[in-house]
């Protein structure tokens, strides 16, 4: 999967408060890719997050 992770600057919402949320959220998942899902408001400068469930492939 290809990361998105530039794709978040342009709508101003802060990226690190961005990957330290990811990071929180997936710190169980340690030594594994995890699909992560990140839906942010331009607007309010909100985001979710959502953890997928990793592959077992």
């Amino acid at each position: 999967m290809k990361s998105n992770y530039l794709a978040q600057g342009p709508t101003g919402i802060n990226i690190k408060d961005v990957v330290d949320a990811v990071n929180e959220q997936t710190m169980m998942f340690k030594g594994l890719t995890v699909p992560v899902r990140i839906e942010c408001d331009p607007e309010t400068k909100q985001f979710e997050i959502f953890v997928e469930t990793p592959s077992t492939a």
